[in-house]
């Protein structure tokens, strides 16, 4: 099995709720700064610390880590996504991503979201009641298990050829605008779903979901089962 169908995990650090973080063999963490402290709690060692290292309360790693500027263009997480990239790997988990008082690290992290669905990546990140992914030129699918909300917002100015199926609510080849929010507080309903776009990238936000895991038996076309 190749990285392209593995997951690397990013650990960031903000709030950790209530995901358990369970890598497989062959996947790959990265601690992101002080997620590195995230993880030493979990005794979790990661395989990669990467950072400015501005926000770590505790002693820094010994190996198997590079210290950022503070000063840089790229976000540590941006850095941490591309050397997960350099690896090989295809998908990616982000926890720690969200919460505190910082909302521009959150947003921060949603356009991380959207360098990986334009790269052939997908990325999904992990908040207290919600998972948070992006989709450019792709489809994601669900299977009849999940349940909740989710919500479809259109990132790029116009995303054009949205298809939504099995959902509670509908569209046929249709058009979202960054500046309505017509996909607000969609519904699973018990059936297998999906969501295409055709040009431009898309923002879907799912809550209350079970956590999963994405089958990768292609980059593309990613299913998600819920369990």
């Amino acid at each position: 099995m190749t990285n392209t169908q593995k997951i690397c995990y990013i650990i960031g650090s903000g709030d950790i709720y209530k995901y358990k973080l369970s890598p497989k063999e062959g996947d790959f963490i990265i601690a992101v700064d002080g997620g590195y402290d995230h993880l030493k709690r979990q005794k979790i060692t990661p395989n990669f610390t990467i950072g400015d290292f501005d926000s770590i309360k505790g002693s820094l790693p010994k190996d198997n880590f590079k210290q950022l500027p503070r000063d840089k263009d790229d976000s540590d997480t941006l850095a941490a996504l591309k050397y997960g990239i350099k690896l090989g790997y295809k998908s990616f988990y982000i926890y720690g991503g969200s919460g505190g008082d910082r909302f521009d690290h959150t947003f921060a992290n949603i356009q991380c979201l959207t360098y990986l669905s334009k790269r052939g990546c997908r990325g999904l990140l992990f908040t207290k009641n919600e998972i948070i992914t992006a989709i450019t030129n792709d489809s994601l699918s669900y299977n009849e298990k999940c349940q909740g909300m989710i919500s479809i917002f259109a990132y790029s100015p116009t995303a054009k050829g949205i298809t939504v199926q099995g959902l509670k609510y509908t569209l046929a080849d249709d058009s979202l605008s960054s500046d309505f929010p017509k996909g607000l507080s969609n519904e699973f309903i018990g059936k297998s779903s999906s969501i295409s776009v055709k040009s431009g990238t898309l923002i879907v936000i799912s809550r209350h979901l079970p956590e999963a895991r994405i089958a990768l038996s292609s980059p593309e076309n990613q299913k998600t089962r819920c369990k």
